[in-house]
């Protein structure tokens, strides 16, 4: 399995989930602050934008948070492996 480094992030299916979820992006920040892993609520709009790619180890949060799994907020066109 690629480190959380390389994992194929989407944005877009970050921000589908979280609507999904009636979230806000602060509402989202807030549950992985208390998940033990704070990110401030921009950061996750610029996540979502594809403007930045997220930290080692906060893909898994995400999920969590989101209560989907690591690979829904993977990218369709991930590599096989």
């Amino acid at each position: 399995m690629p480190r959380p480094t390389q994992l194929p992030f989407s944005g877009t299916r970050l921000a589908r989930l979280r609507a999904r979820a009636g979230l806000t992006n602060a509402e989202l920040a807030e549950r992985c602050g208390q998940l033990g892993h704070p990110v401030h609520h921009t950061t996750l709009g610029k996540l979502e934008r594809g403007v930045q790619m997220p930290r080692p180890g906060l893909p898994p949060v995400l999920a969590e948070a989101l209560d989907v799994e690591l690979d829904d907020l993977l990218d369709d066109a991930r590599a096989a492996g």
